[in-house]
């Protein structure tokens, strides 16, 4: 296995021992760690962000807060493969209907799939990370979805990746199309990088 491969099943054997009752409540501390940046979008805009599955944190109530405050969301749809689309999130009512289509894959939102270049009117975006270091470096689940995706981004965008506190590591293997962040948002703090 490759160090990347032995990070990748090491942190997802913790992840595996977190109790599910805590997950909703990881919501809350995010919404709460997240408050600075939530507070500086001070108009509608586009933001592009996951729906949480499985031991990542709850992004739901992060959802939901920005939903609220009148933001459009980009979330991800998964085609088959390595496809990049993206689909429109606007109101909580569309954020309570949502479905999976099996227990693998997060929810998504089932309307017209929005071609790659959608990204670039996001003024922030979230993603997933298995862990971040101090550089900006970040371990995903290793089919690099979200590094081809950002190839689409804005190069003004704000970009985080939200991870548990515990995943803040002093270096993560890289290679050359991993795509680093500005920052890290845990269930306990906000991490910036130069």
């Amino acid at each position: 296995m490759t160090s990347k491969q032995e990070l990748r099943k090491s942190i997802l054997q913790q992840r595996a021992k977190i109790a599910r009752p805590l997950l909703p409540d990881s919501g809350n501390a995010l919404v709460s760690v997240a408050q600075p940046i939530i507070n500086s979008i001070t108009h509608p805009t586009t933001i592009a962000l996951y729906i949480s599955m499985g031991t990542e944190i709850s992004t739901l109530e992060l959802i939901h807060t920005l939903l609220l405050q009148r933001h459009t969301l980009l979330i991800p749809k998964l085609g088959t493969g390595k496809e990049i689309f993206w689909s429109e999130l606007n109101s909580v009512e569309q954020l309570n209907n949502l479905q999976s289509i099996n227990e693998h894959r997060p929810l998504e939102v089932h309307s017209n799939n929005l071609l790659p270049e959608e990204l670039n009117n996001a003024s922030h975006i979230f993603i997933p990370a298995l862990a971040i270091d101090q550089q900006g470096n970040r371990l995903g689940r290793g089919a690099a979805w979200y590094d081809q995706a950002l190839l689409h981004r804005n190069t003004h965008a704000q970009l985080y990746a939200i991870c548990w506190d515990w995943e803040l590591l002093p270096s993560v293997p890289t290679q050359k199309h991993d795509v680093p962040v500005q920052g890290a948002i845990t269930n306990k703090q906000i991490v910036h990088f130069a």
